[in-house]
């Protein structure tokens, strides 16, 4: 919006109005640019204020806002001139045409939005820092530019703000009461400057700070007033009713604020709606003062006239002057190369500051400082009287001349001289080693001390207690006695019944000798003794070899190995052990199942051969036993499974801890022997091993050794070596020789295996008493080369069990499997059992992959052992009758009458309901009791109905009407006819059936 016009021609208005009224007047204290009447603005125009946004914080750099206020509200608008904004007809130093102004809004804000209550007593005043606004009775308030409310920064001034200023240079805030009364801000308080005086209007209602002015205009006039600044105080110059200038134009008009801004010019909120733009002529020498530019900036015709400042170097203040713009001839001192003059030449708050010079003697060259104003601390050598360190101190040029003193012994003085800084060749008497002679050779005063015998002469030393012997010790020349020689001294002990450590005591701590065996555990019932083996510490080891108690059960035997037999109750409430088994008490002499009463008890019937006792059962005297319960075998043998098999160890094989020796089990020296790595144990005693050594052709490993092969000699292809002789291999004298285990044959004999004896590291094997990378898996690949060392099919680096060889050894005796004649240590030899090599087929009952001894329910039951009376496989908890006896030992597991070899559902299938047993279910059965009545119409359907014994209403007599079947007139009655017929067809139903199963 374009108001030039407006303005031009209000100021054209001013002036014919000023002349008409009959007294010229020349407009030379100020002029009007622009008489504005904001179209946004609704109501008076009460505070302005002025601003050159240089840093672009609004809006394009340079760019010039002015800020109005009413109210209630304040209003931002852009100000843009063409042309020279200070041309003016009425301009007395730049008349011409007056420049367009245009004016646009940029925002607007009410005030009362964030808590200020403005009214028309208010003011402006911006800056890079944000807008601020004196509020009537609120205090001074801040915002930024996008009007965000930032809250108030000072308290406000004694009743009301009227006006309001802000000093850049010293950083103050100026403000004028209703009172007329000019107010300083001191940064805690207000504090009043002086009182402006009443010269026009009512109050003052505009104020600013302009250069080193302030400027106060005064209500109802257009009178402005300046009032010179204290540049050190801030405060001003001149009084209160004596301004340094005052300024006023023809034309009277209201300001209710004052501000500084665009065109450099002073804008005028009128009261009214107006805005006015004012400047030139005097008001604008002082608000353009002169400035050190090469301009005429106050219009006097001088150009930086009398211009002077301050300056200052590192040395100090001065005063420079303004010549065409710029300042030059600064009075001020200026720095200076530093001197050795006691004086801060270069003006950095230091004397003489490291100032440094070089210096010399006749010892050589230095440097030295200055130091308040003298040259001091030469560090070149300076000479001095010589010592003995191997300098030359006098600087005469020889090192160390002439120089001696007095030194000494214990013996005596003697004088020494200085060499290369080193006292030498003392000629003092020296001490000698203290020899028997009658003098004092070490010079300490004494003659002959420490000679404690004659030389030559001898005394025994040591001593003869146990295995430790005496010696003897010899005077030498120095009369002292020599070492002993000849003697043994103590070792420690050990277990041996030797004295080893020469205390007087035997074998102390020692349980026992190394190798020494003994009985332990117990033979009580069906426990069995087992052997300890004393270790190489004196001590007996762990029990091997036996079998401890275990849970008393109802089998004839002593199975907690406490002297009874089946003592305890063993059989649960209602039944008694009797007869080796289970069973409950006869009722009233009667007992069911095929079972017969005895003494009171309910028994199967006595039995007559093996064949009625069934598996691995016996009949003798009537009764079952277990088969080796009645087997007798002949010394060297025993009974397993009713067999009597041989007890030599050679078939059988030897508990852990013992080995095969003349078809005894003995002590194995190697079982609590560990050797180091890279050894391995025979006869009790390390060796080194041959794994990964490799021997020249003739030559073969012996204990870690290449030696002479004494078979070399031999050739292979023909022959066969034994002891190193050589025969014919269609000769061999071992070919007809069989060899129990823990043997070898030679030469045709069978003689004990040098391995027998011998325990390998795991990964090797041993031939011929030799220990060496073997093939466990003998697929003819040696191990350190076989990816899969125990052929199970898991590559070594996948198998956690490789390095042990796990399914080599199932029963961990440390005798591998292939030498093992029981492989699960179950007491049952390979050849008669059926889980031999580690599944353990006898020692895991419900095939669920947990061995016994681990595992808390052993029958898979689901009742834990501890309250299983069958927990170890015999079943008892598969009883399917509940009669007490388990279906293993009982005759007719359902109890149907039916026994079991004759019973197609003996196990519980429920074919025990089979009432008249013609292979058909009682549930599939339309008569269950085929006594030809249909189930439905059977009262009874599980009595044969021989007697018609169904009908409820027979009381027996064969003269029922209803069950004769005839009728009152002698003929056959029509239902009985029908049940017959209907009878006759499930018969014939149920003969189809039974001939198809």
């Amino acid at each position: 919006m374009d108001y030039s016009n407006k303005a031009l021609l209000s100021a054209l208005a001013i002036c014919s109005f000023a002349f008409l009224g009959g007294t010229a007047v020349r407009a030379d204290d100020y002029v009007v640019y622009a008489d504005w009447d904001p179209p946004e603005v609704g109501g008076s125009v009460t505070g302005a204020n002025g601003w050159v946004d240089s840093k672009g914080l609004m809006g394009p750099a340079g760019a010039q806002y002015v800020i109005f206020a009413d109210s209630s509200s304040g209003w931002i608008y852009q100000v843009k001139t063409t042309g020279d904004p200070d041309r003016h007809p009425n301009n007395p130093d730049d008349p011409g045409p007056m420049a367009p102004r245009t004016f646009t809004l940029v925002s607007s804000h009410r005030m009362t939005n964030d808590g200020v209550s403005p009214n028309h007593h208010c003011a402006f005043y911006m800056s890079d820092t944000g807008i601020y606004y004196g509020s009537n009775d609120s205090g001074i308030h801040r915002w930024n530019f996008n009007w965000q409310y930032l809250g108030k920064v000072v308290s406000r001034a004694s009743s009301s703000t009227e006006s309001l200023a802000y000093n850049p240079v010293t950083k103050e805030w100026w403000a004028g009461g209703r009172n007329r009364t000019i107010y300083k801000w001191n940064g805690s308080s207000w504090v009043s400057k002086f009182t402006c005086p009443n010269l026009a209007g009512s109050h003052h209602d505009g104020m600013e700070v302009i250069g080193d002015s302030l400027f106060v205009s005064d209500m109802t006039s257009d009178l402005i007033y300046q009032y010179r600044l204290d540049p050190k105080s801030g405060d001003p110059i001149d009084s209160a009713n004596n301004p340094y200038k005052q300024f006023r134009y023809s034309s009277a008009h209201d300001v209710e604020g004052l501000g500084y801004g665009p065109n450099n010019h002073i804008w005028i909120a009128s009261g009214s709606s107006n805005v006015y733009e004012i400047g030139g002529g005097e008001l604008q020498h002082e608000i353009d003062p002169e400035q050190c530019d090469g301009i005429d900036n106050d219009g006097n015709g001088l150009i930086d006239d009398g211009l002077t400042r301050s300056c200052t170097t590192a040395c100090g203040s001065g005063t420079e002057h303004c010549d065409n713009g710029k300042w030059v001839g600064c009075t001020a001192q200026k720095p200076s190369p530093e001197q050795c003059n006691g004086k801060d030449d270069n003006c950095n708050g230091q004397i003489d500051d490291g100032l440094t010079r070089n210096c010399s003697t006749i010892c050589g060259s230095g440097t030295e400082h200055c130091q308040m104003g003298a040259w001091v601390g030469c560090t070149a050598q300076q000479p001095k009287p010589e010592e003995c360190n191997g300098k030359d101190d006098d600087c005469n040029g020889t090192i160390d001349e002439n120089l001696t003193r007095t030194c000494a012994t214990a013996c005596g003085e003697g004088t020494e001289v200085c060499d290369n800084g080193t006292w030498v060749n003392c000629d003092a008497p020296k001490p000698q080693e203290e020899i028997c002679d009658g003098l004092d050779n070490n010079c300490d005063g004494t003659i002959d001390e420490g000679c404690g015998c004659i030389e030559g002469s001898t005394r025994e030393c040591g001593t003869d207690e146990g295995e430790c012997e005496s010696g003897t010790q010899t005077c030498n020349a120095q009369g002292q006695w020599g070492p002993c020689e000849g003697a043994i001294g103590p070792t420690e002990e050990i277990c041996d019944t030797l004295d080893n450590n020469c205390d007087g005591q035997v074998d102390e701590g020692c349980d026992c000798l190394p190798g020494d065996t003994r009985a332990c555990g117990e033979d009580e019932g069906a426990c069995q003794a087992g052997i300890q083996i004393c270790d190489e510490s004196g001590h007996f080891g762990d029990c091997l070899g036996d079998v401890g108690p275990s849970r008393e059960v109802c089998d004839c035997a002593d199975n907690d190995c406490n002297g009874k037999v089946d003592d305890g109750d063993l059989c649960g409430e209602g039944s008694e052990c009797f007869a080796c088994r289970c069973t409950k008490p006869c009722s009233f002499g009667e007992c069911a199942n095929g079972l017969i009463c005895e003494n009171g008890y309910c028994v199967p019937p006595k039995c007559k051969t093996d064949q009625d006792c069934g598996k691995d059962r016996k009949c003798s005297n009537g009764r079952c036993f277990d088969s080796c319960d009645v087997t007798v075998c002949d010394p060297g043998y025993k009974c397993v499974l009713g067999n009597c098999v041989t007890t030599d160890c050679g078939l059988t094989g030897c508990k852990q801890g013992l080995v095969c020796l003349d078809g005894s089990c003995q002590p194995n020296p190697c079982y609590s022997v560990t050797c180091p790595e890279g050894q391995f144990c025979r006869h009790g005693q390390c060796f080194d091993s041959c794994a990964g050594i490799d021997c020249e052709e003739g030559m073969i490993c012996v204990d870690g050794e290449c030696i002479q092969d004494p078979c070399a000699a031999c050739d292979p292809d023909k022959e066969i070596c034994y002891s190193g002789k050589c025969y014919p291999k269609e000769n061999d004298p071992c070919d007809l020789v069989s060899c129990p285990s823990g043997m070898t044959c030679n030469a045709g004999e069978c003689i004990q295996d040098p391995c027998n004896e011998a325990s390998c590291p795991r990964g090797e094997a041993c031939k011929n008493g030799q220990c060496a990378y073997g093939d466990l898996d003998n697929d003819g690949t040696p191990d350190d080369q076989d990816p899969d060392v125990d052929g199970d099919g898991i590559p070594n680096e996948e198998d956690k069990c490789h390095e042990k060889d796990c399914s080599r050894d199932h029963d961990n005796d440390g005798i591998d499997d292939p030498y093992d004649p029981d492989d699960d240590n179950d007491g049952i030899p390979d050849g008669l059992d059926k889980g031999k090599n580690g599944e353990d087929l006898s020692r895991d009952h419900d095939n669920d992959g947990i061995d016994d001894d681990k595992d808390a329910d052993d029958d898979n039951d689901g009742i834990e052992d501890s309250k299983d009376k069958g927990p170890n496989g015999e079943d008892y908890s598969q009883d399917t009758d509940n009669d007490g006896f388990p279906d293993a030992q009982d005759s007719d597991d359902d109890n149907d009458g039916i026994e079991d070899s004759k019973d197609k559902g003996p196990n519980g299938e429920d074919y025990s309901r089979d009432t008249d047993n013609d292979g058909i279910n009682n549930a599939e059965d339309s008569d269950d009791d085929n006594d030809g009545i249909p189930d439905q119409d059977d009262p009874y359907p599980l009595k044969p109905d021989k007697e018609e014994n169904d009908n409820p209403n027979n009381n027996g007599s064969k003269a029922s009407t209803k069950s004769s079947g005839c009728s009152a007139t002698g003929g056959m009655d029509a239902a009985w006819i029908a049940a017959l017929m209907w009878g006759i067809v499930l018969l014939f139903e149920k003969k189809k059936r039974t001939e198809k199963n």
